[in-house]
């Protein structure tokens, strides 16, 4: 793609990059002027996908199909995208799989999607409309007040690609810094291609807590109640990215004008993990748009394992494959990822975190601990169950969108291996922590009924944000009200 030889002016225009040392409560922000021929920003980068899904279908499998995923279709991974308890399951298959699934006597499936290449390109075309619409220094030409910049509004329109985030997130920074702290890496660790995950996070200097919570939490250490957001631990799922930076903004923005937002700032910290794959959120946007896992070399061409079967608690049990080539391939040992081990590492050293959430994609699910077993419930069952009532209740009335609440293992079988289960169950040291954090694992739009849930359209970008957004204030308020007094 040619760029406009206007574009080249730009070439001495300075951008400021936000470069934080130190909290920005007591320690040093450093902005770092560079020119902008020096920036991946220079040019729009465009999406483009080699036709590797040209021939796969989507296929909606009902109960009474099932048994045809573990005889007829078994000799190969299956990669299956929902599933609803005793109910019905969504499923890419392989053009072979296709083939076979065609030979097979009985009812209860149905195809949904005859080509799965055909969606992902028309979903670039929209993508690429919004890059080019939305490009920073194309937006400077047109009068913006200052160059570089991304307009929240316009932001909120379309999907980004993992640079653009980060430069959103140290935006957050310049626009709210009496609020918003940004961390360029969580831990040492670096993943598989070498890159850093970054977090923001997100509190007032005010210490207010109301006379009910005083006694719990202002000698709890001297500090305040911590509630953890984590997005992208699958790759493919954009608007699990797009939810969590809508509430990065939410938070920021709203400290000194919205009472509740106010409220909630001078009580808790918000620690946010915008992107907790980078490598395969970029892999996802570069070569394939369905990549789930991270970019981990297996030998034989063979890549990734998925972030969410690989946390420490319940490793390699059931619900997790040990064949490399499986979308949920629980890797070679329990925390064997340098992305999961710079996680599992930064939420401990935050101390205090109460609730701990993990955005996911699709089918409108609030899902609980356990995942690992449906055999048993969690110790806190019912204080759990509660809560998520309560966070479904304030999503329906934003957009009429009646999410379901339940068991993570009555829901996707038992997973073994997952963040929720690991927050809630691995996270805290029994004999000093009196407290466990409330744990939720979200399915965000789109329903089942959609023919392809990984491409949520870009206009429902902000009533997804919306309505997660009024649930974290509702629940927000609860977890510091209601604490997981441990049992």
């Amino acid at each position: 793609m040619k760029i406009p030889s206007i574009l080249l002016t730009l070439g001495a225009t300075i951008l400021l990059q936000q470069s934080v040392l130190g909290s920005p409560f007591g320690g040093q922000s450093v902005l770092q002027a560079r020119s902008l021929s020096d920036t991946e920003d220079f040019k729009p980068k465009l999406v483009s996908y080699e036709p590797k899904y040209k021939g796969h279908a989507l296929v909606r499998f009902l109960p009474e199909a099932h048994g045809i995923l573990k005889s007829t279709l078994a000799n190969a991974p299956i990669d299956v995208w929902a599933s609803r308890p005793l109910g019905e399951k969504i499923a890419r298959l392989t053009p072979e799989q296709v083939e076979a699934l065609r030979q097979v006597q009985g009812q209860g499936w149905e195809v949904v999607h005859e080509d799965l290449q055909d969606m992902i390109d028309k979903e670039a075309e929209a993508i690429n409309r919004g890059i080019l619409a939305n490009h920073p220094y194309r937006r400077a030409l047109e009068g913006d007040l200052e160059r570089g910049r991304f307009d929240y509004q316009e932001w909120f329109k379309h999907y980004h690609r993992y640079e653009q985030i980060q430069k959103f997130a140290q935006q957050l920074v310049l626009d709210f810094p009496h609020v918003v702290q940004y961390i360029p890496s969580i831990g040492p660790q670096r993943t598989w291609e070498g890159r850093q995950i970054f977090a923001l996070k997100i509190t007032s200097r005010h210490t207010h807590q109301r006379p009910s919570e005083a006694s719990r939490w202002v000698r709890h250490r001297h500090r305040k109640p911590q509630i953890w957001f984590q997005g992208v631990q699958h790759a493919r799922e954009y608007i699990s990215a797009t939810t969590v930076q809508y509430l990065a903004h939410h938070y920021a923005s709203g400290y000194g004008r919205n009472p509740t937002i106010t409220s909630l700032l001078d009580r808790v910290e918000i620690v946010v993990i915008l992107i907790a794959n980078p490598d395969g959120y970029i892999h996802a946007w570069d070569v394939d748009r369905y990549w789930r896992k991270n970019k981990r070399y297996l030998g034989n061409n063979t890549y990734g394992v998925d972030h969410n079967r690989n946390w420490d608690d319940h490793w390699g049990g059931e619900g997790a494959s040990h064949v490399p080539t499986a979308e949920n391939y629980a890797g070679p040992s329990p925390a064997s990822e340098p992305e999961i081990q710079a996680l599992q590492g930064f939420f401990k050293r935050q101390g205090n975190v109460i609730a701990a959430l993990d955005f996911h994609c699709y089918a409108e699910l609030i899902l609980r601990p356990l995942g690992w077993t449906a055999n048993q419930s969690a110790a806190h069952e019912a204080e759990l169950a509660f809560a998520a009532e309560g966070m479904r209740q304030a999503i329906l009335p934003v957009h009429q969108q009646n999410f379901t609440s339940g068991r993570m293992a009555d829901f996707y079988s038992p997973t073994s291996g997952s963040a929720t289960d690991w927050f809630y169950g691995n996270s805290t040291d029994s004999r000093r922590d009196k407290v466990l954090p409330y744990s939720f694992t979200f399915e965000l739009r789109p329903t089942l009924a959609f023919e392809d849930g990984f491409r949520l359209p870009e206009e429902q970008i902000v009533p997804a944000g919306e309505e997660i957004a009024a649930a974290m204030d509702w629940f927000i308020d609860h977890a510091v009200e209601n604490p997981l007094l441990r049992k």
